[in-house]
C-alpha cells in the first residue's frame, strides 16, 4: 500500500497530479492519496506514513518550501516533487531533498515521462527497509545504517543512532516495541548482531575491537559477554569478508 500526499491549493491541479499518478503506474486500490490545500493543514493533519509529496511551492500563507522544511524534521525518506507554474527551482531547495521538480504546464507527453520515474523511485524506496521508532511520543522511520547500536529495556528496546543521522539527538530516547530477540531478526540482512544479552549492535558502525569491548567512537563502547563471543567473531569475520569483495 502506497500514501501519497497532495498539498496544493488549486484543487484542479491537485486532480491532474493524482489522474497522471493513476495514468502512469500506481494503482487506486493499493494508493490512498490525502489532499491539502494548504501547508498548515497539512503539517496539522500529516500522516504517520508518507511514501511521497507533491507540494506546491506558491501557497498562501506557509509556502511549499516552509512546509517541507518543517516535514524534513519528521521524515526524510518520502520522495519529495515540488510543483509550481511560476518558481524556479533555487539552490536553497535542494536542503529539503527533492527528487523531482516539477514545471505547471508541461506538455503532456513530458509529464508522463516524469512521472512514471518518481513512481519508479517511489516503488523502489519502498523496498528500503525502515523501522518504526517513538520519541517524545511520535512516531519516525529509521534505516538500518542510521542505527549505532539497540540496547535492551524492561519492555522492548531502545536505539541509539548514528551521530551522521539526520535524527540523531543525545538528548532523546528513541524506543521500539520489539524485544532484542526479535530485532536482530528484523536487522540480521543490515549486519546487526549481539554481543551481550542486553545489546545489539550494527557491524558498520564498528570502528575497532579490543578484548570484550566493541568501540564506536573513542568515547562510545559495549561489552562483548563470554556466551555472544564465539557467535559475534564469526559473524564480524563474514561480515569483513562480505565489505572486501
Amino acid at each position: 500500500m502506497y500514501h501519497i500526499v497532495i498539498c496544493d491549493d488549486n484543487k484542479l491541479d491537485q486532480q491532474i497530479i493524482w489522474k497522471l499518478l493513476l495514468k502512469n503506474g500506481l494503482d487506486a486500490d493499493n494508493t490512498t492519496c490525502s489532499f491539502f490545500s494548504s501547508g498548515e493543514a497539512f503539517l496539522r493533519n500529516m500522516p504517520k506514513e508518507i511514501d511521497a509529496v507533491f507540494m506546491d511551492i506558491q501557497m498562501k500563507g506557509r509556502d511549499g518550501y516552509e512546509t517541507v522544511l518543517e516535514f524534513r524534521k519528521r521524515n526524510l525518506s518520502a520522495v519529495l516533487v515540488f510543483c509550481s507554474g511560476a518558481v524556479e527551482l533555487q539552490n536553497h531547495f535542494l536542503k529539503v531533498n527533492p527528487f523531482r521538480f516539477l514545471q505547471k504546464g508541461m506538455e503532456l507527453h513530458q509529464l508522463d515521462t516524469e512521472m512514471q520515474e518518481i513512481i519508479e523511485k517511489i516503488k523502489s524506496n519502498k523496498k528500503v527497509l525502515k523501522i518504526p521508532v517513538f520519541s517524545d511520543k511520535e512516531c519516525i522511520y529509521l534505516r538500518p545504517e542510521e542505527v549505532r547500536y539497540a540496547m535492551k529495556r524492561r519492555y522492548g528496546s531502545s536505539l541509539i543512532l548514528q551521530p551522521d543521522s539526520a535524527y540523531y539527538n543525545p538528548d532523546k530516547t528513541y524506543r521500539m516495541k520489539e524485544k532484542l530477540a526479535e530485532l536482530q531478526v528484523i536487522l540480521k540482512s543490515s549486519h546487526f548482531v549481539q554481543t551481550h544479552s542486553s545489546f545489539l549492535v550494527n557491524l558498520q558502525a564498528i570502528i575497532r575491537v579490543e578484548e570484550n569491548l566493541v568501540w564506536f567512537d573513542e568515547k562510545m563502547n559495549v561489552p562483548i559477554s563470554r556466551s555472544y563471543k564465539k557467535a559475534f567473531e564469526k559473524e564480524m569475520m563474514e561480515y569483513c569478508k562480505w565489505n572486501a569483495e
